[in-house]
């Protein structure tokens, strides 16, 4: 029920903002440009409303390549809670994921414009791969032997 407002059908937001908003704002009486309008009619009587459409429209943009998306997400969300390097990674984040909320609140956040969002997953990802692949490492390898000396360098 929720989701048919965000998709492109009936009722949607996009048939409101193409159909019934668009040409309402030609139409008043005072000569105020349509961001002017859409701005305090919309979103500033209306912010709580706008802000969480918002983070709905931030949710559907961060998954970039669908289910990859979901995984790269999830793995930064590991490298967060696990890692001891999270500051490293909070500044590759942190300016992305800004840029990902700005589009969410002042268009329609679709994952195209969320693209450099994939730098923050691949390197999480990265790091996740290598952590298994070091455990792993040490395990079949007994000490001493070349692979574990490898990995024991850093």
């Amino acid at each position: 029920m929720y989701t048919k407002k965000l998709s492109r059908g009936e009722g949607s937001y996009y048939v409101f903002g193409r159909d019934v908003l668009h040409p309402s704002i030609h139409e008043k009486a005072y000569p105020h440009s349509g961001t002017s309008v859409l701005m305090h009619e919309y979103v500033l009587r209306h912010p709580l409303k706008h802000m969480a459409v918002s983070i709905v429209f931030l949710w559907h943009g961060i998954f970039v390549s669908g289910y990859w998306g979901i995984v790269g997400f999830l793995a930064m969300l590991a490298f967060f809670a696990v890692s001891g390097r999270s500051w490293e990674m909070l500044v590759i984040a942190l300016p992305t994921f800004t840029i990902a909320a700005l589009n969410a609140a002042v268009s329609v956040s679709i994952t195209r414009y969320n693209l450099q969002l994939i730098v923050p997953y691949a390197v999480s990802l990265g790091w996740i791969i290598q952590v298994c692949a070091n455990r792993f490492l040490r395990r079949t390898n007994p000490p001493g032997s070349a692979n574990a000396m490898v990995l024991d360098r850093r």
